[in-house]
């Protein structure tokens, strides 16, 4: 996979942020707060866009439609998905 040269130097602050947005939804799907798990979650759709990463932009899209459906058994299913792509994104950089 290339990325673009200009986006290199971010890509430890993508992984970092990637690592913060799990533990950030983890916990509002903790005390049932499914807005801010859906605003994480869009937030990871956008930055794996950004880098060239359809499947952490597709996984987080889909715990996104479960958080805005606060359907919370949906929800840990597609975190657990989110987290296994965002682990196999962050071992290609």
């Amino acid at each position: 996979m290339a990325i673009d040269p200009c986006l290199v130097p971010l890509l430890p602050r993508f992984k970092q942020s990637c690592m913060d947005g799990i533990e950030n939804i983890k916990v509002a799907l903790a005390e049932g707060a499914f807005d801010t798990a859906r605003r994480q979650a869009h937030n990871l759709k956008g930055q794996g866009g950004m880098f060239g990463f359809a499947t952490v932009t597709e996984a987080a899209a889909s715990l996104e439609k479960a958080a805005l459906a606060e359907d919370q058994d949906g929800c840990q299913l597609k975190l657990e998905t989110l987290e296994t792509v965002i682990a196999e994104a962050v071992a290609q950089i």
